[in-house]
């Protein structure tokens, strides 16, 4: 047997050893190989095609569920009734919309209408800033959490030849100290696409952390 041969039968028993194999040696080097692909090739492909450094992102919180949180709360209110429909959801949360001339109509053009749930993985985009408009939900970086934010767009201003947003949670009462003056460095993007439950593991890895950080 050619030495070119014997190279292509190691590769074949290692492959059929790494991927077939039920041993902790084989489970191991799987896991490797796997975050080596996902890690250095899949992501570098994710964002030159998204043309964002965050093209996907795991729900880490509520604040964009619109669904009653375990003290039958939303938007600041607490409910007795409420049919986790998008009418139900105006009905607590428009005033605050409307005061600011985002109507009902309006609102029900904009991406994401229903919200979205903690675990869930949305995979986001960068068209430029010139392109996000109110209504668009947007990754940007807080002034005061380690983490990014994803919140929707309530408003849209032009100042000195550079545009900056405003964005607010659909289910918090009002809008955070770093929403109000969101400017293109600190924006990664806008979601484009749902993936339900997908980043809980994410979730619970971060959990973990979190609570190894305060011992």
């Amino acid at each position: 047997m050619s030495k070119i041969k014997k190279t292509f039968k190691r590769i074949k028993n290692l492959w059929t050893f790494i991927w077939k194999g039920d041993s902790v040696l084989s489970w191991v080097l799987a896991f490797i190989i796997s975050y080596i692909i996902i890690k250095f090739m899949f992501f570098p492909i994710l964002e030159f095609t998204l043309h964002t450094d965050l093209p996907l992102v795991a729900v880490v919180s509520g604040s964009m569920d619109h669904r009653l949180n375990n003290e039958r709360v939303i938007c600041g209110k607490a409910l007795d009734e409420y049919a986790h429909n998008f009418n139900s959801y105006w009905g607590a949360c428009g005033d605050w919309y409307e005061q600011r001339n985002i109507s009902k109509e309006e609102f029900e053009r904009f991406p994401f209408i229903n919200g979205f749930h903690k675990g869930d993985v949305m995979i986001i985009y960068n068209p430029g800033t010139e392109k996000i408009k109110v209504g668009d939900v947007i990754v940007f970086d807080s002034l005061f959490l380690k983490y990014p934010v994803i919140h929707r767009v309530v408003n849209k201003t032009k100042i000195n030849d550079s545009i900056v947003f405003e964005t607010k949670g659909d289910h918090n009462a009002n809008q955070n100290p770093d929403e109000y003056f969101i400017n293109s460095k600190r924006i990664h993007g806008k979601a484009v696409f749902r993936i339900p439950y997908l980043g809980y593991p994410k979730i619970w890895l971060f959990e973990i952390y979190q609570k190894f950080l305060r011992r």
